[in-house]
């Protein structure tokens, strides 16, 4: 029957029967997504600590922000280049003259 329950004794079904119960409406549930204060962090990062930021880019194309997160991608690669390059030291101009 419709809207009722039956009761399963372990080898059959029984013939007792009870009504289904009321269940309390589902709230609505904002989807999970990646909020602006991650995105926020993920620019941030992408500059100063560029794997991280590297990182947050692709969860963020993987959660649906594509525009976002290829952004982060090209600004850490920027970054992770202009950081190797202004941390490691220049030896083209070198002392040794080869005498």
């Amino acid at each position: 029957m419709v809207g009722t329950q039956r009761y399963w004794d372990g080898s059959r079904w029984t013939d007792h029967i009870a009504p289904m119960p009321m269940l309390a409406p589902m709230p609505m549930v904002r989807a999970q997504g990646m909020g602006d204060g991650v995105l926020v962090v993920g620019y941030i990062t992408a500059i100063f600590i560029p794997v991280v930021g590297f990182i947050i880019g692709i969860v963020a194309m993987s959660k649906g922000r594509g525009g976002h997160g290829a952004a982060m991608l090209v600004i850490s690669i920027v970054a992770f280049m202009f950081w190797l390059n202004a941390l490691t030291p220049d030896t083209t101009y070198s002392t040794y003259n080869g005498y």
